[in-house]
């Protein structure tokens, strides 16, 4: 394990901030360099989960744009149910997760939730993150 260097770094902040965070360090019987430290550690934890979760739905936005795999709203509360209840179910076939699934002897493509094949967009609306497509 490395050593960490700790370096002081110095901030600006106004009168009324400052006395703020003094009353809460002494009421949490902390510094006010603890307080303003573990105030900053906790946001840079916050903010660095919340930039991975944009990250992650830019990256499903891409994908379902350039594969069109996807489940609707009604398949997903469907699946979440029966893991809900302790089935262990595998997830609806539009899901990206599904993609191992066994493929049509028809068509040789893989069914989407609709039960149709990738070629195939659904022209119901579908969720897909926080938006709705039609």
């Amino acid at each position: 394990m490395t050593a960490t260097t700790i370096r002081p770094v110095a901030i600006k902040i106004d009168e009324d901030t400052k006395l703020r965070v003094k009353r809460l360090a002494d009421a949490r019987q902390r510094t006010s360099h603890w307080l303003m430290r573990e105030a900053i550690t906790q946001y840079v934890d916050r903010e660095e989960k919340r930039e991975a979760f944009r990250q992650d739905a830019l990256k499903a936005w891409e994908d379902f744009r350039s594969n069109g795999l996807h489940v609707t709203a009604d398949e997903a509360d469907a699946w979440m149910a029966q893991l809900e209840q302790g089935n262990d179910i595998e997830p609806p076939a539009g899901c990206p997760a599904a993609l191992s699934l066994p493929r049509t002897k028809k068509s040789g493509r893989r069914k989407t939730c609709g039960g149709g094949d990738t070629s195939r967009r659904e022209s119901t609306g579908t969720t897909t993150g926080r938006r709705t497509t039609r």
